[in-house]
């Protein structure tokens, strides 16, 4: 695992480098800055599963009343 990790850094180590001194093609250059954007951002988070979605995976649910506080009736 370490010669693959190792060489992911060298690869990116060399891309930073190309970036940064303007030798890199202008969608190379494009595509490297949205990935670094993307990576930057980081993974985006799922949305919530609705109602629907639940029950649509055989999942019952079964909503009950609010209880009554003392004191606010």
């Amino acid at each position: 695992m370490m010669p693959r990790l190792d060489a992911r850094e060298r690869l990116a180590r060399a891309q930073d480098v190309a970036l940064g001194s303007g030798t890199i093609d202008e969608d190379v250059k494009r595509d490297l800055q949205e990935e670094l954007t993307n990576r930057a951002r980081g993974p985006r988070r799922a949305k919530a599963a609705t109602r629907r979605d639940i029950a649509g995976a055989g999942i019952g649910i079964r909503v009950s009343p609010p209880k009554a506080e003392p004191g606010n009736g």
